[in-house]
């Protein structure tokens, strides 16, 4: 059962709220809340709340700079350490490099990147397409680069949307092997 931050917070009454950075911040990184929450009053009064689980002398709630900055580049960092779990199969059990195109809001083409193999699939980026959607050597560019930086040597498969026979016949002549 998933249990939200604020409630493991509550229910172990961590002593030093700052041994757990993470907790404290998941709420805002998981559903893409605007860093400026931590300057309101209603932020503000949750953490006063959790206060009240904690020894207040040594709680100090997460300021704007922390969770924009500090704590963000080390929860960024402990995700490049799990990805790198994953990069160490790749070799061992090859990949399929998967694609997922979509359309935002405002109209834009996102191109996401996945890497798949037998230990999990993991995000590598995504790219704005908009101004490549009808270019398809550019749209190749940037298969070929993605195929570098994961090595070519481990690429079982690749699995594209919208797929176009122009990309696919230069994919086939630089990736016979694939």
């Amino acid at each position: 059962m998933w249990i939200s931050a604020l409630e493991l917070l509550i229910q172990t009454k961590t002593k030093n709220f700052r041994e757990h950075p993470w907790l404290h911040c998941r709420l805002l990184y998981e559903n893409s809340i605007s860093f400026n929450c931590a300057r309101s009053d209603s932020y503000s009064k949750m953490m006063q709340a959790i206060v009240q689980y904690n020894d207040p002398s040594t709680f100090k709630p997460p300021s704007y700079n922390d969770l924009r900055v500090k704590i963000l580049k080390k929860k960024k960092e402990e995700t490049s350490n799990w990805v790198d779990n994953f990069k160490v199969h790749w070799e061992t059990y090859g990949v399929t490099i998967m694609t997922d195109w979509w359309t935002d809001g405002k109209g834009r083409t996102l191109i996401n990147f996945l890497v798949n193999c037998p230990k999990g699939t993991v995000f590598l980026k995504s790219i704005d397409g908009s101004a490549h959607i009808h270019d398809a050597e550019l749209i190749y560019k940037m298969l070929k680069d993605v195929i570098e930086e994961v090595g070519e040597k481990n690429v079982i498969q690749v699995s594209l949307e919208y797929l176009c026979f122009f990309l696919s016949l230069l994919f086939c002549l630089d990736f016979i092997h694939i």
